[in-house]
C-alpha cells in the first residue's frame, strides 16, 4: 500500500471518529462567558442563566424569617406542583390525595392533639376524659375554639362530621376501622338507626 493512501485512509478514519463523536455529545444549550473578571452561563438566546424569567422565583429569593404587623385583608397566592389536576376537595370528610390533605393542614385543624409519640393530649382545642371502663369517651370543646365567622364550635358540629362519614350514602375512605369502633355508627350507617 502506497503511503498517501495509508495517509488518506487514516485521515478519513480520524474525520469519521471526530464526526461520530460530536453527533454523539450533549447538546448543551449554555456557553460560558466572562465579564469583568466574573463567569457567567448564557442560554441560547443570549441571555444570562441567572436572570429570572418574569414571575418565576426560588425559594432562595425570600427572607426566612418575616417580622412586623399582620396584614389585615391580605391575599396569599401558592403555587401548587402537581403532575396530575388538582382536586380541590378541601373537606376532610371527602378528600383523597395529599395534595388535598396539605392544603388542608393550613385551615382544618383537629380538634384533639398529639404529642411527638403520637399520643393525645390535653393541649388542643377539645380535651377529653376515658370512663374506668374505657368505652366512654367525654369530649369538652374549649369556649374560645370558633368558627371562622367568630360562631363558637359545638358539641353538634363534631357530631355532624361523625354522621356524614357513617351516612349510607357516604362512599368515601374516612369511614373504617377506627369510626366504626364507635358503638351504634354500624347501625346508623345500615339505615337502621
Amino acid at each position: 500500500m502506497k503511503k498517501s493512501t495509508l495517509f488518506r485512509l487514516i485521515l478519513a478514519a480520524m474525520l469519521v471518529l471526530m464526526l461520530s463523536l460530536v453527533a454523539c455529545s450533549k447538546g448543551d444549550d449554555t456557553a460560558s462567558k466572562e465579564t469583568d473578571g466574573k463567569k457567567s452561563e448564557q442560554t441560547d438566546d443570549g441571555k444570562d442563566k441567572d436572570e429570572k424569567e418574569e414571575g418565576l422565583y426560588s425559594i432562595d429569593d425570600f427572607e426566612k424569617t418575616v417580622e412586623g404587623e399582620a396584614m389585615d385583608g391580605g391575599e396569599l397566592v401558592f403555587g401548587l406542583v402537581t403532575s396530575s389536576p388538582f382536586k380541590g376537595t378541601l373537606n376532610y370528610n371527602f378528600y383523597s390525595d395529599a395534595y388535598d390533605k396539605d392544603i388542608l393542614q393550613w385551615f382544618d385543624e383537629s380538634l384533639l392533639s398529639m404529642d411527638e409519640t403520637f399520643n393525645y393530649t390535653q393541649d388542643g382545642a377539645a380535651t377529653f376524659e376515658v370512663s374506668d371502663d374505657k368505652k366512654t369517651f367525654t369530649f369538652t370543646i374549649r369556649d374560645e375554639v370558633k368558627w371562622h365567622d367568630g360562631e363558637p364550635v359545638k358539641a353538634e358540629d363534631w357530631a355532624f362530621a361523625h354522621e356524614v362519614i357513617a351516612h349510607p350514602d357516604y362512599d368515601g375512605v374516612r369511614f373504617d376501622a377506627t369510626l366504626r369502633n364507635i358503638e351504634g355508627i354500624e347501625e346508623y350507617h345500615d339505615g337502621e338507626a
